[in-house]
């Protein structure tokens, strides 16, 4: 994101980052009318998914991101925050369930 400069409005920006290469692949404007949200979907959608993975903070943690990202090929890693007391409370189960199963795999091996 700019700042505003006198009378010139700075712009929202959203980029994807590609730390390989320390590049900027693409960015897209936020529209004053919507959030970084909408433009996440946008910037998603033209850029290769397929055998990439997608790492996004807790504001983008969106089912239709998740879901575009997995449509196109692609893997993600999103945070989870406490506000999403459902979600966070269905991963520590899944990874429960894991471990348990692990155990039990390790205990009944021959």
């Amino acid at each position: 994101m700019s700042y505003t400069h006198g009378d010139v409005p700075g712009q929202h920006l959203v980029a994807a980052y590609a730390p390989a290469v320390e590049a900027v692949l693409a960015q897209v404007r936020v529209d004053s009318k919507t959030n970084e949200h909408k433009a996440a979907l946008g910037l998603l959608g033209i850029l290769p998914l397929q055998g990439k993975v997608v790492v996004g903070d807790a504001m983008f943690c969106q089912r239709d991101l998740a879901e575009q990202v997995i449509d196109r090929g692609g893997d993600y890693l999103l945070v989870v925050k406490g506000n999403q007391s459902g979600l966070e409370v269905d991963i520590e189960g899944g990874f429960a369930f894991e471990t348990a199963a692990r155990g039990l795999a390790a205990a009944t091996s021959p």
